[in-house]
């Protein structure tokens, strides 16, 4: 029992399921979110920052990210500097990964998958180009069967 409650405030832990609430730069948010299903496998970032509380306190906030089982994992820990040891806070990571399918034209239904270890069977079997994260907002286009004229770049 005593192994569900977070160890810093005896209480139930704080799971945080968004990567935009993980305290990591926006940048480094659109990065996580565009990587392909190879990329992820090797998922294993650490991000610190200092803060300053209204009190000049300073805060470090160390977040930790993995890529386990299908899932984005890891934890949120803010500790003071004067008391590295006893952190102030500790929330927990665990974001499920989806997989969208880049269809190779217009009518091919997408295919949604989070189980990664499926992805190249469920590819093969429809055709699909690639994946994608599916909360990446990744915009499809097609050709729609018309001939896009190149611009040149030296005439206007």
């Amino acid at each position: 029992m005593s192994g569900e409650l977070d160890s810093v405030n005896n209480k139930k832990p704080v799971i945080v399921s968004d990567l935009e609430q993980c305290k990591i730069p926006v940048s480094m948010v659109m990065l996580i979110k565009h990587l392909s299903p190879v990329q992820i496998k090797d998922l294993n970032e650490e991000y610190q920052h200092t803060d300053l509380t209204e009190e000049g306190e300073e805060i470090v906030t160390i977040v930790k990210l993995r890529f386990i089982e299908n899932h984005i994992t890891g934890y949120i820990k803010e500790v003071t500097m004067s008391n590295s040891e006893k952190p102030k806070s500790v929330s927990y990571v665990d974001i499920p990964i989806e997989w969208m399918c880049i269809p190779p034209k217009q009518d091919h239904p997408f295919h949604f998958s989070s189980n990664i270890m499926e992805l190249d069977s469920l590819k093969q079997e429809n055709g699909c180009l690639d994946w994608v994260q599916r909360d990446n907002e990744v915009m499809i286009k097609f050709a729609e069967g018309k001939k896009g004229r190149k611009k040149s770049k030296f005439f206007k």
